[in-house]
C-alpha cells in the first residue's frame, strides 16, 4: 500500500542511520536485544497494574531496538546463527512477560474470561513460533499465517490505547489460533505433496485466505493488518 510504503521509507532510513552509529560507538547486536527484552518485562509490569498508556511506550521502545539488532549485526558483520537463535529466545520471554503481565492484571481484576483469553493468546503466541521452528526441520519455509509477532503486538497496543482490552484478547486469542493452524497445515501439505488449488478459482481464492499464504508488502497483507488494528481499536467489547 503507498500510505504504508511511504510511512517504512523513513523509518527504514532512520533505521540505518541509527545502526550505523551504534556500530561505530561499538554497541553489539546481543546488547540490544537484551535491553530490548528487558523493556518488555517492563512492559508487563505496567501492564500488569493497569498502566496501559506507559505499556505500549515501553513496548514501542522495546521493538525499537528489536529493529536495531538486525541491522547492527549486519553492518557490523557480526551476523551469526546464534545471535538469530538468542534473538528469537529472547522474544519469546518478551511474549511471556507481556502477555504474563496482562493475565496478572485481569486476574486482578477478577475477569475470568478475559485471563482465559489472555492465557489463549500468550499459548497461542508461543505456538506460532514452535511451529515454524519445527517444521522447518523438516521442509524449507514455513512462513506463512498472518499473525506474528509484529502484528500481534501492534494489536495489544491499538486496544491498550484504548483501554478496550477485551477486543485485542478476542482477537489475539483467534488469530494466534488460526496462525498455528495454518501452519501445520501447510507443513501436512508440503510432506505429503498435495497440491494447492488454483488462485484463478473461487475454491483456489477461498484456500488463499483461509490458509493464509499471502506475504508481507502485498496488498492483502497490508488490508490484514489495517483491519485488525481498526478491530483491535474500536470493536465495541
Amino acid at each position: 500500500m503507498i500510505l504504508l510504503k511511504a510511512i517504512g521509507e523513513p523509518i527504514e532510513k532512520l533505521r540505518k542511520i541509527v545502526a550505523s552509529g551504534l556500530v561505530r560507538i561499538g554497541v553489539t547486536p546481543n546488547v540490544l536485544t537484551v535491553i530490548g527484552f528487558l523493556i518488555n518485562i517492563g512492559a508487563g509490569g505496567f501492564f500488569a497494574f493497569g498502566h496501559f498508556g506507559w505499556a505500549v511506550v515501553m513496548i514501542i521502545f522495546s521493538s525499537a531496538f528489536d529493529m536495531l539488532d538486525g541491522s547492527v549485526a549486519r553492518l557490523s558483520g557480526k551476523t551469526s546463527h546464534f545471535g538469530a537463535f538468542f534473538d528469537s529466545s529472547l522474544d519469546r520471554y518478551g511474549d511471556i512477560a507481556i502477555f504474563g503481565g496482562v493475565i496478572v492484571h485481569f486476574l486482578r481484576a477478577g475477569n475470568d474470561l478475559l485471563v482465559i483469553l489472555g492465557i489463549a493468546s500468550l499459548l497461542g503466541s508461543l505456538l506460532i513460533s514452535y511451529t515454524r521452528a519445527r517444521a522447518e526441520c523438516f521442509i524449507a519455509s514455513c512462513k506463512v499465517g498472518f499473525f506474528e509477532r509484529g502484528e500481534r503486538l501492534v494489536t495489544l497496543m491499538c486496544s491498550a490505547v484504548t483501554g478496550n482490552m477485551a477486543a485485542a484478547l478476542w482477537i489475539l486469542a483467534i488469530l494466534t489460533q488460526w496462525t498455528v493452524i495454518v501452519r501445520i497445515h501447510h507443513t501436512w501439505r508440503t510432506l505429503t505433496e498435495r497440491p494447492v488449488p488454483p488462485t484463478n478459482t473461487f475454491n483456489g481464492q477461498l484456500y488463499h485466505i483461509l490458509f493464509w499464504d499471502f506475504r508481507r508488502k502485498s496488498i492483502q497483507f497490508d488490508i490484514m493488518a489495517l483491519t485488525t488494528a481498526a478491530c483491535a481499536l474500536w470493536l465495541p467489547l
